[in-house]
């Protein structure tokens, strides 16, 4: 498989919102893809991974 396939194949797997997905689409080749999805993964990495949901502290008042 080659390096411009497998970063098409890991753009399609991965679980990335509608507006990452098509960042990806727009990429102009394989490097920039390639670029852009290291980014987003850096980026799902440092948030806690994709999916996740970040769940505000509940502050009680009284």
């Amino acid at each position: 498989m080659s390096d411009a396939a497998l970063v098409t194949s890991l753009c399609m797997a991965c679980p990335f919102s509608p507006e990452e997905k098509q960042a990806l689409l727009e990429a102009r080749d394989a490097a920039q893809r390639a670029e852009a999805l290291r980014a987003l993964l850096e980026i799902d990495a440092f948030d806690g991974g994709p999916g996740r949901i970040k769940r505000r502290k509940r502050v009680e008042v009284g």
